[in-house]
Parts: C-alpha cells; sequence; structure tokens
C-alpha cells in the first residue's frame, strides 16, 4: 500500500494505492477537519502505528466511486523527520483555516 498527501492552506488531499493497484483519493477542507497524532488517541492502546487521525467531512472517490460525508480515517507516516514535519505543518494548517 502506497499513500502520497497534499497539504494546501485550504485543502487536504491523499491518494492511496492498494496492494492491487486501485486508487483512491480522498479529499478534506481544513476549515472541517480535526487531525490528531494517531500515537496518542484511544486506537494506539490497541494497533501500535504512527500518522494521523483525521476526523470530519470529506470528498473523493474510493474505488473509483463518489465517496463523500463525515468520517475519521487513518493516513499512516513513518517516523521520519520529514513525516513529523508534515504532521506540524497539518496541524498549524487546520488552526489557520479554521480562523
Amino acid at each position: 500500500m502506497t499513500t502520497d498527501v497534499v497539504l494546501t492552506p485550504r485543502w487536504l488531499l491523499w491518494a492511496i494505492r492498494d496492494g492491487k493497484g486501485a486508487v483512491s483519493v480522498i479529499s478534506a477542507r481544513l476549515a472541517d477537519i480535526v487531525a490528531t497524532d494517531f500515537s496518542k488517541g484511544r486506537m494506539a492502546q490497541f494497533v501500535q502505528d504512527s500518522g494521523l487521525e483525521v476526523t470530519g467531512e470529506f470528498t473523493g472517490l474510493a474505488h473509483g466511486l463518489p465517496s463523500e460525508g463525515r468520517g475519521s480515517v487513518f493516513i499512516g507516516l513513518g517516523a521520519e523527520p520529514a513525516a513529523k514535519s508534515f504532521q506540524e505543518a497539518l496541524f498549524k494548517a487546520v488552526q489557520e483555516a479554521k480562523k
């Protein structure tokens, strides 16, 4: 599985390619989401992983079908410095979008 993420001043977009090559693309307006560090959330006690938990209103295509509505998703990130920098940039961008 591969995930690519794009952050703009107003939107978060990510594409996920599964092991069979199918691609899902999801987006969310930053003003409509809450992003938290997955490792500090309640699910981390059951699943050890690093990344983001994003909750809010989503748009996009999942397996080629329109996918819209409220929900919560996990975006996996590694432990590398670039992943931490992205996480911090997202938290800051969400705060700015809500002003």
